[in-house]
Protein backbone atom coordinates (compact mmCIF):
# COMPACT_ATOMS: atom_id res chain seq x y z
CA UNK A 1 0.00 0.00 0.00
CA UNK A 2 1.85 3.07 -1.00
CA UNK A 3 2.14 6.03 1.39
CA UNK A 4 -0.36 8.60 0.09
CA UNK A 5 -3.05 5.77 0.70
CA UNK A 6 -1.57 4.89 4.19
CA UNK A 7 -1.37 8.57 5.19
CA UNK A 8 -4.94 9.35 3.80
CA UNK A 9 -7.07 6.46 5.50
CA UNK A 10 -8.06 5.62 8.59
CA UNK A 11 -8.85 2.23 7.92
CA UNK A 12 -9.49 0.20 4.09
CA UNK A 13 -12.54 -1.86 3.59
CA UNK A 14 -10.86 -5.39 2.21
CA UNK A 15 -13.28 -7.33 -0.19
CA UNK A 16 -10.87 -10.67 0.81
CA UNK A 17 -12.23 -11.95 3.97
CA UNK A 18 -8.61 -13.51 5.03
CA UNK A 19 -6.75 -10.03 4.72
CA UNK A 20 -5.11 -8.90 7.90
CA UNK A 21 -3.88 -5.20 8.73
CA UNK A 22 -0.63 -3.56 7.20
CA UNK A 23 1.78 -1.67 8.95
CA UNK A 24 -0.15 1.54 10.29
CA UNK A 25 -3.08 0.70 7.66
CA UNK A 26 -6.60 -1.24 9.25
CA UNK A 27 -7.56 -3.51 6.61
CA UNK A 28 -11.27 -4.31 7.98
CA UNK A 29 -13.00 -6.98 6.15
CA UNK A 30 -16.41 -5.56 4.40
CA UNK A 31 -18.27 -8.93 5.95
CA UNK A 32 -17.08 -7.01 9.49
CA UNK A 33 -18.58 -3.71 8.43
CA UNK A 34 -21.73 -5.28 6.87
CA UNK A 35 -22.54 -7.01 10.22
CA UNK A 36 -21.92 -3.78 12.31
CA UNK A 37 -24.26 -2.33 9.53
CA UNK A 38 -26.54 -4.84 9.93
CA UNK A 39 -26.79 -5.09 13.70
CA UNK A 40 -26.53 -0.59 14.11
CA UNK A 41 -30.11 -0.64 11.25
CA UNK A 42 -31.54 -4.22 12.03
CA UNK A 43 -31.07 -5.67 8.33
CA UNK A 44 -30.30 -8.66 7.19
CA UNK A 45 -26.92 -9.20 5.66
CA UNK A 46 -27.25 -12.65 4.12
CA UNK A 47 -28.10 -11.59 1.16
CA UNK A 48 -31.21 -10.12 -0.92
CA UNK A 49 -33.63 -12.13 -2.59
CA UNK A 50 -33.70 -12.44 -6.65
CA UNK A 51 -37.42 -10.71 -6.26
CA UNK A 52 -35.81 -7.62 -3.89
CA UNK A 53 -35.83 -4.53 -5.36
CA UNK A 54 -32.63 -3.80 -6.52
CA UNK A 55 -32.94 -0.08 -8.63
CA UNK A 56 -34.82 2.49 -10.03
CA UNK A 57 -33.99 3.57 -13.25
CA UNK A 58 -35.89 6.54 -15.46
CA UNK A 59 -36.87 6.80 -18.78
CA UNK A 60 -35.17 9.09 -20.75
CA UNK A 61 -38.00 11.50 -21.30
CA UNK A 62 -37.54 12.52 -24.77
CA UNK A 63 -41.83 13.07 -25.52
CA UNK A 64 -42.42 13.85 -22.19
CA UNK A 65 -41.69 13.87 -17.96
CA UNK A 66 -39.22 10.76 -16.95
CA UNK A 67 -40.77 7.77 -15.52
CA UNK A 68 -39.23 4.94 -12.58
CA UNK A 69 -39.09 1.69 -13.01
CA UNK A 70 -38.16 -0.56 -10.52
CA UNK A 71 -35.90 -3.99 -10.92
CA UNK A 72 -35.26 -6.79 -9.00
CA UNK A 73 -32.02 -8.28 -8.49
CA UNK A 74 -32.90 -11.71 -9.87
CA UNK A 75 -33.19 -9.08 -13.01
CA UNK A 76 -30.31 -6.76 -12.89
CA UNK A 77 -28.16 -10.75 -13.26
CA UNK A 78 -29.81 -11.99 -15.90
CA UNK A 79 -29.09 -8.24 -18.09
CA UNK A 80 -25.17 -9.18 -16.69
CA UNK A 81 -25.58 -12.67 -17.63
CA UNK A 82 -27.08 -12.04 -21.42
CA UNK A 83 -24.62 -9.16 -22.03
CA UNK A 84 -21.69 -11.43 -20.94
CA UNK A 85 -23.10 -14.20 -23.75
CA UNK A 86 -23.21 -11.76 -26.44
CA UNK A 87 -20.03 -9.99 -25.60
CA UNK A 88 -18.25 -13.39 -24.11
CA UNK A 89 -14.56 -11.94 -24.75
CA UNK A 90 -15.04 -9.64 -21.69
CA UNK A 91 -12.65 -10.80 -19.14
CA UNK A 92 -10.15 -10.52 -16.57
CA UNK A 93 -8.24 -7.66 -17.00
CA UNK A 94 -9.48 -5.59 -19.45
CA UNK A 95 -9.87 -1.79 -19.15
CA UNK A 96 -13.52 -0.09 -19.84
CA UNK A 97 -14.29 3.50 -19.71
CA UNK A 98 -17.66 4.64 -18.10
CA UNK A 99 -18.37 8.06 -19.62
CA UNK A 100 -21.80 8.16 -20.22
CA UNK A 101 -24.22 8.89 -17.30
CA UNK A 102 -25.17 6.30 -15.10
CA UNK A 103 -28.63 6.90 -15.93
CA UNK A 104 -28.05 5.33 -19.24
CA UNK A 105 -28.76 1.95 -18.44
CA UNK A 106 -26.83 -0.38 -20.52
CA UNK A 107 -23.59 1.36 -19.43
CA UNK A 108 -24.85 0.68 -15.88
CA UNK A 109 -24.93 -3.12 -16.92
CA UNK A 110 -21.57 -3.08 -18.25
CA UNK A 111 -19.68 -1.70 -15.30
CA UNK A 112 -21.89 -4.72 -13.19
CA UNK A 113 -20.31 -7.41 -16.23
CA UNK A 114 -16.59 -5.49 -15.59
CA UNK A 115 -17.25 -6.84 -12.00
CA UNK A 116 -18.54 -9.93 -12.71
CA UNK A 117 -15.11 -10.60 -15.14
CA UNK A 118 -12.86 -9.12 -12.84
CA UNK A 119 -12.77 -6.44 -15.81
CA UNK A 120 -11.20 -2.49 -14.57
CA UNK A 121 -13.89 0.40 -15.39
CA UNK A 122 -12.54 4.17 -15.22
CA UNK A 123 -14.63 6.81 -14.38
CA UNK A 124 -14.45 10.20 -16.37
CA UNK A 125 -16.04 12.90 -14.31
CA UNK A 126 -16.28 15.56 -17.60
CA UNK A 127 -17.33 13.42 -20.85
CA UNK A 128 -16.37 16.15 -22.71
CA UNK A 129 -12.62 14.89 -21.78
CA UNK A 130 -13.18 11.57 -22.32
CA UNK A 131 -10.81 11.18 -25.99
CA UNK A 132 -8.00 13.00 -24.03
CA UNK A 133 -8.40 10.41 -21.23
CA UNK A 134 -8.40 7.19 -24.07
CA UNK A 135 -4.74 6.81 -24.52
CA UNK A 136 -3.98 6.58 -20.52
CA UNK A 137 -7.20 4.12 -19.83
CA UNK A 138 -6.66 2.10 -22.71
CA UNK A 139 -9.79 0.50 -23.27
CA UNK A 140 -10.34 -3.03 -24.79
CA UNK A 141 -14.28 -2.34 -25.19
CA UNK A 142 -15.83 1.36 -25.63
CA UNK A 143 -19.24 2.50 -25.35
CA UNK A 144 -21.14 5.61 -26.52
CA UNK A 145 -23.49 6.93 -28.10
CA UNK A 146 -23.66 7.48 -32.13
CA UNK A 147 -22.94 11.70 -31.64
CA UNK A 148 -19.51 10.74 -29.82
CA UNK A 149 -18.76 8.64 -32.53
CA UNK A 150 -19.72 11.29 -35.06
CA UNK A 151 -17.62 13.91 -33.38
CA UNK A 152 -14.87 11.56 -33.32
CA UNK A 153 -14.83 11.13 -37.08
CA UNK A 154 -15.12 14.79 -37.55
CA UNK A 155 -11.83 15.37 -35.23
CA UNK A 156 -9.86 12.68 -37.40
CA UNK A 157 -11.31 13.80 -40.38
CA UNK A 158 -10.53 17.77 -39.64
CA UNK A 159 -6.60 16.54 -38.55
CA UNK A 160 -6.40 14.43 -42.05
CA UNK A 161 -7.33 18.05 -43.84
CA UNK A 162 -4.37 19.77 -42.02
CA UNK A 163 -1.55 17.77 -43.18
CA UNK A 164 0.54 18.66 -45.98
CA UNK A 165 -0.81 18.08 -49.64
CA UNK A 166 1.23 14.75 -50.30
CA UNK A 167 0.33 13.19 -46.38
CA UNK A 168 -3.06 13.73 -47.48
CA UNK A 169 -2.94 11.76 -50.42
CA UNK A 170 -1.07 9.07 -48.58
CA UNK A 171 -4.05 8.81 -45.65
CA UNK A 172 -6.76 9.35 -48.63
CA UNK A 173 -5.37 6.19 -50.30
CA UNK A 174 -4.86 4.15 -47.36
CA UNK A 175 -8.40 4.88 -46.29
CA UNK A 176 -9.76 3.76 -49.76
CA UNK A 177 -7.69 0.48 -49.10
CA UNK A 178 -8.98 -0.27 -46.51
CA UNK A 179 -12.63 0.74 -47.12
CA UNK A 180 -12.42 -1.70 -50.28
CA UNK A 181 -10.79 -4.60 -47.53
CA UNK A 182 -13.75 -4.17 -45.17
CA UNK A 183 -16.08 -4.13 -48.00
CA UNK A 184 -14.81 -7.66 -48.97
CA UNK A 185 -14.81 -8.88 -45.24
CA UNK A 186 -18.58 -7.92 -44.59
CA UNK A 187 -19.59 -9.23 -48.04
CA UNK A 188 -18.21 -12.22 -46.49
CA UNK A 189 -15.76 -12.91 -48.91
CA UNK A 190 -11.84 -13.47 -48.84
CA UNK A 191 -9.58 -10.87 -49.49
CA UNK A 192 -7.88 -11.43 -52.95
CA UNK A 193 -3.71 -11.87 -52.23
CA UNK A 194 -2.99 -8.10 -53.41
CA UNK A 195 -5.86 -6.49 -51.39
CA UNK A 196 -4.19 -8.18 -48.30
CA UNK A 197 -1.07 -7.10 -49.24
CA UNK A 198 -2.25 -3.07 -50.29
CA UNK A 199 -4.12 -3.40 -46.67
CA UNK A 200 -0.82 -4.69 -44.43
CA UNK A 201 0.49 -1.58 -46.00
CA UNK A 202 -1.83 0.65 -45.58
CA UNK A 203 -2.60 -0.21 -42.13
CA UNK A 204 0.89 -0.20 -40.75
CA UNK A 205 1.71 3.32 -43.02
CA UNK A 206 -1.94 5.24 -41.64
CA UNK A 207 -4.82 3.21 -40.53
CA UNK A 208 -2.74 1.91 -37.20
CA UNK A 209 -1.64 5.27 -36.37
CA UNK A 210 -5.37 6.34 -36.78
CA UNK A 211 -6.83 3.97 -34.53
CA UNK A 212 -4.68 4.77 -32.27
CA UNK A 213 -6.43 7.56 -30.59
CA UNK A 214 -8.63 4.89 -29.02
CA UNK A 215 -5.44 3.25 -27.17
CA UNK A 216 -3.66 0.47 -28.12
CA UNK A 217 -5.78 -2.28 -26.50
CA UNK A 218 -9.46 -1.85 -28.73
CA UNK A 219 -10.90 -5.29 -29.98
CA UNK A 220 -13.95 -3.13 -31.05
CA UNK A 221 -16.82 -0.29 -29.99
CA UNK A 222 -21.01 -0.16 -28.98
CA UNK A 223 -22.89 2.33 -29.89
CA UNK A 224 -26.50 2.70 -28.61
CA UNK A 225 -28.78 4.75 -27.55
CA UNK A 226 -30.00 6.32 -31.02
CA UNK A 227 -29.32 4.83 -34.60
CA UNK A 228 -25.93 5.00 -36.17
CA UNK A 229 -25.37 6.35 -39.63
CA UNK A 230 -24.59 3.46 -41.55
CA UNK A 231 -21.87 5.62 -43.67
CA UNK A 232 -20.13 6.59 -40.40
CA UNK A 233 -19.75 2.73 -39.48
CA UNK A 234 -18.39 1.93 -42.93
CA UNK A 235 -16.10 4.80 -42.46
CA UNK A 236 -14.93 3.64 -39.37
CA UNK A 237 -14.94 -0.17 -40.46
CA UNK A 238 -12.20 1.22 -43.44
CA UNK A 239 -10.02 2.37 -40.98
CA UNK A 240 -10.50 -1.01 -38.83
CA UNK A 241 -12.52 -0.04 -35.84
CA UNK A 242 -15.41 -2.15 -35.21
CA UNK A 243 -18.39 -0.57 -33.78
CA UNK A 244 -21.64 -2.56 -33.09
CA UNK A 245 -24.80 -1.25 -32.59
CA UNK A 246 -26.87 -2.04 -29.81
CA UNK A 247 -30.89 -1.70 -29.13
CA UNK A 248 -32.87 -1.63 -25.72
CA UNK A 249 -35.62 -0.16 -23.83
CA UNK A 250 -35.41 1.66 -20.45
CA UNK A 251 -38.70 -0.94 -19.64
CA UNK A 252 -36.39 -3.67 -20.49
CA UNK A 253 -33.26 -4.03 -18.49
CA UNK A 254 -31.99 -6.81 -20.74
CA UNK A 255 -30.76 -5.29 -24.23
CA UNK A 256 -33.31 -6.47 -26.64
CA UNK A 257 -30.72 -7.20 -29.50
CA UNK A 258 -27.45 -6.08 -30.07
CA UNK A 259 -24.55 -7.06 -33.08
CA UNK A 260 -21.81 -9.18 -31.88
CA UNK A 261 -17.96 -8.82 -33.11
CA UNK A 262 -18.58 -12.61 -35.07
CA UNK A 263 -21.64 -11.86 -35.78
CA UNK A 264 -23.08 -8.83 -37.23
CA UNK A 265 -24.54 -6.68 -40.10
CA UNK A 266 -24.12 -2.97 -40.56
CA UNK A 267 -27.70 -0.96 -41.04
CA UNK A 268 -29.20 -3.30 -38.41
CA UNK A 269 -29.11 -3.64 -34.25
CA UNK A 270 -28.42 -7.33 -34.58
CA UNK A 271 -30.12 -10.48 -33.30
CA UNK A 272 -32.16 -10.41 -30.43
CA UNK A 273 -30.74 -11.64 -26.95
CA UNK A 274 -31.90 -14.82 -25.92
CA UNK A 275 -34.36 -14.04 -22.77
CA UNK A 276 -35.96 -11.81 -25.59
CA UNK A 277 -38.98 -12.94 -27.28
CA UNK A 278 -39.89 -10.64 -29.85
CA UNK A 279 -42.73 -10.29 -32.57
CA UNK A 280 -43.60 -7.59 -35.09
CA UNK A 281 -47.48 -6.29 -34.82
CA UNK A 282 -49.54 -5.85 -37.62
CA UNK A 283 -48.47 -2.21 -37.89
CA UNK A 284 -44.65 -3.69 -37.49
CA UNK A 285 -43.79 -2.17 -34.56
CA UNK A 286 -41.61 -4.58 -32.66
CA UNK A 287 -43.03 -6.21 -29.60
CA UNK A 288 -40.46 -7.89 -26.45
CA UNK A 289 -41.48 -10.23 -23.91
CA UNK A 290 -39.05 -11.43 -21.13
CA UNK A 291 -38.19 -11.77 -17.81
CA UNK A 292 -35.98 -8.85 -18.22
CA UNK A 293 -39.17 -6.24 -19.10
CA UNK A 294 -40.72 -4.65 -16.53
CA UNK A 295 -43.97 -4.84 -14.71
CA UNK A 296 -44.99 -1.24 -14.56
CA UNK A 297 -43.95 2.77 -13.84
CA UNK A 298 -43.07 3.96 -10.10
CA UNK A 299 -46.71 5.35 -8.17
CA UNK A 300 -48.54 4.90 -11.37
CA UNK A 301 -51.64 4.45 -9.51
CA UNK A 302 -53.51 4.05 -12.86
CA UNK A 303 -53.92 0.74 -12.90
CA UNK A 304 -53.39 0.76 -16.81
CA UNK A 305 -51.51 -2.42 -17.92
CA UNK A 306 -48.60 -1.52 -20.32
CA UNK A 307 -48.60 -4.73 -21.82
CA UNK A 308 -50.20 -6.60 -24.30
CA UNK A 309 -53.26 -8.90 -23.29
CA UNK A 310 -50.31 -12.30 -24.46
CA UNK A 311 -47.57 -10.16 -22.24
CA UNK A 312 -45.94 -8.19 -24.82
CA UNK A 313 -44.68 -4.74 -24.34
CA UNK A 314 -45.08 -2.58 -27.14
CA UNK A 315 -41.42 -0.96 -27.87
CA UNK A 316 -42.87 2.43 -29.95
CA UNK A 317 -40.14 1.14 -32.25
CA UNK A 318 -41.22 0.39 -36.21
CA UNK A 319 -38.82 -2.79 -37.45
CA UNK A 320 -38.03 -5.22 -39.55
CA UNK A 321 -36.43 -9.05 -39.08
CA UNK A 322 -35.04 -10.53 -41.99
CA UNK A 323 -34.42 -13.94 -42.72
CA UNK A 324 -31.43 -14.16 -40.53
CA UNK A 325 -32.94 -12.35 -37.50
CA UNK A 326 -31.46 -9.56 -37.98
CA UNK A 327 -33.49 -6.06 -36.54
CA UNK A 328 -33.47 -2.71 -38.47
CA UNK A 329 -35.61 -0.35 -37.05
CA UNK A 330 -37.23 2.12 -39.41
CA UNK A 331 -38.32 5.11 -36.78
CA UNK A 332 -39.61 5.57 -33.20
CA UNK A 333 -44.00 5.12 -33.49
CA UNK A 334 -44.30 8.90 -31.45
CA UNK A 335 -41.34 10.51 -33.88
CA UNK A 336 -43.00 9.56 -37.41
CA UNK A 337 -45.73 12.85 -38.81
CA UNK A 338 -47.42 13.15 -41.62
CA UNK A 339 -47.24 16.58 -43.29
CA UNK A 340 -50.69 18.48 -44.29
CA UNK A 341 -50.72 16.31 -47.87
CA UNK A 342 -50.96 13.00 -46.01
CA UNK A 343 -47.22 11.68 -46.26
CA UNK A 344 -45.96 9.76 -43.41
CA UNK A 345 -42.17 10.85 -42.51
CA UNK A 346 -39.42 8.89 -40.59
CA UNK A 347 -37.25 12.30 -39.64
CA UNK A 348 -34.37 10.00 -38.68
CA UNK A 349 -33.55 8.84 -41.68
CA UNK A 350 -33.44 12.24 -43.21
CA UNK A 351 -31.18 13.32 -39.96
CA UNK A 352 -28.51 10.85 -40.91
CA UNK A 353 -28.17 12.06 -44.66
CA UNK A 354 -27.82 15.80 -42.83
CA UNK A 355 -25.34 14.97 -40.33
CA UNK A 356 -22.61 13.45 -43.26
CA UNK A 357 -22.11 17.49 -43.66
CA UNK A 358 -19.31 17.61 -40.80
CA UNK A 359 -20.07 21.30 -39.45
CA UNK A 360 -23.70 20.34 -38.70
CA UNK A 361 -23.54 19.65 -35.00
CA UNK A 362 -26.48 18.46 -34.61
CA UNK A 363 -30.17 18.02 -36.47
CA UNK A 364 -34.26 18.49 -36.25
CA UNK A 365 -36.16 17.78 -39.17
CA UNK A 366 -39.58 19.00 -38.61
CA UNK A 367 -43.00 19.36 -40.77
CA UNK A 368 -45.77 18.09 -38.56
CA UNK A 369 -49.17 19.22 -40.26
CA UNK A 370 -47.27 21.32 -42.79
CA UNK A 371 -46.89 21.56 -46.47
CA UNK A 372 -43.36 20.36 -46.85
CA UNK A 373 -40.49 19.62 -44.57
CA UNK A 374 -37.96 21.92 -43.03
CA UNK A 375 -34.55 21.34 -41.07
CA UNK A 376 -33.36 22.88 -37.96
CA UNK A 377 -29.74 23.23 -38.11
CA UNK A 378 -27.39 23.51 -35.41
CA UNK A 379 -23.19 24.61 -37.23
CA UNK A 380 -20.14 24.79 -36.27
CA UNK A 381 -19.31 28.58 -35.33
CA UNK A 382 -15.64 28.37 -36.21
CA UNK A 383 -16.77 27.20 -39.51
CA UNK A 384 -19.30 30.05 -39.85
CA UNK A 385 -16.31 32.92 -38.80
CA UNK A 386 -14.31 33.89 -41.65
CA UNK A 387 -10.57 33.60 -40.26
CA UNK A 388 -8.31 36.09 -38.72
CA UNK A 389 -5.79 37.80 -41.01
CA UNK A 390 -1.99 36.49 -40.91
CA UNK A 391 -0.58 38.45 -37.95
CA UNK A 392 -4.25 39.62 -36.52
CA UNK A 393 -4.88 38.31 -33.10
CA UNK A 394 -8.24 39.87 -33.45
CA UNK A 395 -10.95 37.39 -33.36
CA UNK A 396 -12.64 35.89 -36.68
CA UNK A 397 -14.58 38.93 -38.29
CA UNK A 398 -18.23 38.08 -39.59
CA UNK A 399 -17.69 39.96 -42.97
CA UNK A 400 -21.19 39.61 -45.04
CA UNK A 401 -19.54 38.21 -48.45
CA UNK A 402 -18.11 35.41 -46.45
CA UNK A 403 -21.26 34.71 -44.58
CA UNK A 404 -23.02 34.32 -47.97
CA UNK A 405 -20.33 32.59 -49.45
CA UNK A 406 -20.74 30.21 -46.35
CA UNK A 407 -24.46 29.92 -46.42
CA UNK A 408 -23.96 29.10 -50.50
CA UNK A 409 -21.67 26.31 -49.91
CA UNK A 410 -24.03 24.74 -46.88
CA UNK A 411 -27.34 25.17 -49.33
CA UNK A 412 -25.12 23.22 -52.06
CA UNK A 413 -24.16 20.66 -49.79
CA UNK A 414 -27.74 20.17 -47.66
CA UNK A 415 -29.10 19.86 -51.43
CA UNK A 416 -26.91 17.37 -52.85
CA UNK A 417 -27.13 15.11 -49.39
CA UNK A 418 -31.14 15.20 -49.95
CA UNK A 419 -31.17 14.95 -53.69
CA UNK A 420 -31.41 10.89 -53.70
CA UNK A 421 -34.42 11.41 -50.87
CA UNK A 422 -38.16 10.91 -52.63
CA UNK A 423 -39.02 15.12 -53.17
CA UNK A 424 -41.72 14.87 -50.07
CA UNK A 425 -38.95 13.83 -48.00
CA UNK A 426 -36.71 16.85 -48.63
CA UNK A 427 -36.51 19.91 -46.72
CA UNK A 428 -37.37 22.71 -48.11
CA UNK A 429 -35.50 25.22 -46.39
CA UNK A 430 -33.62 25.20 -43.16
CA UNK A 431 -33.03 26.99 -39.42
CA UNK A 432 -29.47 27.90 -38.46
CA UNK A 433 -28.27 28.61 -35.21
CA UNK A 434 -24.63 28.32 -34.19
CA UNK A 435 -25.50 27.12 -30.58
CA UNK A 436 -25.06 23.63 -30.03
CA UNK A 437 -28.33 21.08 -28.67
CA UNK A 438 -27.95 20.97 -24.93
CA UNK A 439 -29.08 18.55 -21.91
CA UNK A 440 -29.05 22.38 -19.89
CA UNK A 441 -31.89 24.14 -22.37
CA UNK A 442 -33.91 19.91 -22.61
CA UNK A 443 -33.09 19.96 -26.11
CA UNK A 444 -31.15 16.58 -25.32
CA UNK A 445 -31.89 14.09 -22.89
CA UNK A 446 -29.17 12.78 -20.72
CA UNK A 447 -28.81 10.08 -22.97
CA UNK A 448 -27.97 12.47 -25.78
CA UNK A 449 -31.43 11.77 -27.50
CA UNK A 450 -33.36 14.17 -29.19
CA UNK A 451 -36.65 16.11 -27.70
CA UNK A 452 -37.68 16.87 -31.27
CA UNK A 453 -40.65 18.68 -29.61
CA UNK A 454 -38.66 20.89 -27.38
CA UNK A 455 -36.67 21.67 -30.12
CA UNK A 456 -39.53 22.93 -32.18
CA UNK A 457 -41.11 25.13 -29.06
CA UNK A 458 -37.67 26.95 -28.47
CA UNK A 459 -37.52 27.63 -32.03
CA UNK A 460 -41.12 28.19 -32.57
CA UNK A 461 -40.52 32.21 -34.29
CA UNK A 462 -37.43 31.28 -36.52
CA UNK A 463 -39.75 27.86 -37.76
CA UNK A 464 -42.67 30.23 -38.09
CA UNK A 465 -40.73 33.10 -40.04
CA UNK A 466 -38.80 30.17 -42.38
CA UNK A 467 -42.40 29.17 -43.60
CA UNK A 468 -43.98 32.66 -43.98
CA UNK A 469 -40.81 33.12 -45.97
CA UNK A 470 -40.86 30.22 -48.05
CA UNK A 471 -44.56 31.72 -49.19
CA UNK A 472 -43.18 34.88 -50.25
CA UNK A 473 -40.31 33.25 -52.19
CA UNK A 474 -42.56 31.22 -54.06
CA UNK A 475 -44.85 33.91 -54.79
CA UNK A 476 -41.49 36.09 -55.81
CA UNK A 477 -40.69 33.22 -58.26
CA UNK A 478 -36.89 33.44 -56.59
CA UNK A 479 -34.60 30.54 -55.92
CA UNK A 480 -31.86 32.06 -54.23
CA UNK A 481 -30.18 31.61 -50.93
CA UNK A 482 -31.88 34.33 -48.48
CA UNK A 483 -30.85 35.15 -45.16
CA UNK A 484 -32.05 37.61 -42.06
CA UNK A 485 -31.75 37.99 -38.27
CA UNK A 486 -33.91 34.65 -37.61
CA UNK A 487 -30.92 32.38 -39.48
CA UNK A 488 -33.45 31.91 -42.64
CA UNK A 489 -32.54 30.40 -45.17
CA UNK A 490 -34.34 29.94 -48.50
CA UNK A 491 -35.47 27.11 -50.91
CA UNK A 492 -33.05 24.29 -51.62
Amino acid sequence: ISEQVRGNFKFIISLDPSSGSQESVNLVPLQEVLGAVAEDLDIDVNGPEPTDPATIIFTSGTTGTPKGIQYNHGQVVLATESILEAFADIEEGMHLMCWLPLSNLFQRIINFCAISRGASTYFIEDPRESVKHLPSVNPHLFIGVPRFYEKLYAGIMENVAQKPAWTRAIIHWALSVGDAYASTLREGRAPPYLMRVAHAAADALVLKRIRSVMGRNLRYMVSGSAPMPRWLLEHFHSMGLLVLEAYGLSENIVPIATNRSYDYKFGTVGKALRSNDIKLAADKELLVRGPGVFSGYVADTSGASVLTPDGYYPSGDYAQIDDDGYITLIGRKSEIFKTSTGRRIAPVAIEERIRQIPWVEHVAVLGKGRQFLIALLSISKEWLSRPAAAGDNTEPADDADWLMARYALLRAQLAQEVHPLPHYQRPAGVVLTTRPFSIERGELTANLKLRRRHVEKLYEPAITALYDRYEEVRAAEVDHVRYDEHGVIGLL
